[in-house]
């Protein structure tokens, strides 16, 4: 009896077992019969291909795992249901809170606009008397005639 075989009848009774599976049910399952099913579990028979297969879909591991004596859980399609659903519920909360972001821009966006066009007029109004303050110091002042 090698020692690959044992440790594969290993795991599928170990898995049998917490699954809550009696021997004729996983048997049934698996379309293979009590007996060899035994024999597997034993680590006296090499399970064919198609027993192999059914065996991990229904105990949830890969085949090639199971194969070597290991246990390596596949997802269940609950399990990744429900990580799918997680998944949107929180991106639907991420895709409010970037509502919430963008109406705050906008508000600070239009806060600044018209903060600029307030300052923009300043300096309109403000210009021409700048201009006329440079006017008046550029005039030369009017001095009396030489003689």
């Amino acid at each position: 009896m090698s020692v690959r075989l044992e440790k594969m009848g290993e795991c599928i009774l170990q898995l049998r077992e917490e699954r809550g599976y009696s021997l004729e049910e996983l048997a049934g399952l698996t379309l293979s019969s009590p007996d060899e099913l035994r024999k597997i579990e034993s680590g006296t028979q090499q399970p064919d291909k198609m027993t192999l297969t059914l065996l991990s879909n229904v105990l949830n591991v890969y085949p090639d795992s199971l194969q070597n004596g290991e246990i390596h859980y596949r997802a269940s399609q609950s399990n990744l249901i429900n990580l799918m659903k997680e998944t949107l519920k929180y991106l639907e909360g991420t895709e409010e809170y970037n509502k919430e972001i963008e109406e705050h821009m906008e508000k600070l966006q239009k806060e600044y606009d018209i903060q600029r066009e307030e300052k923009q007029e300043k300096e309109k109004t403000e210009q021409p008397e700048k201009e006329e303050q440079i006017l008046q110091k550029r005039e030369p002042e009017k001095s009396s005639p030489r003689l």
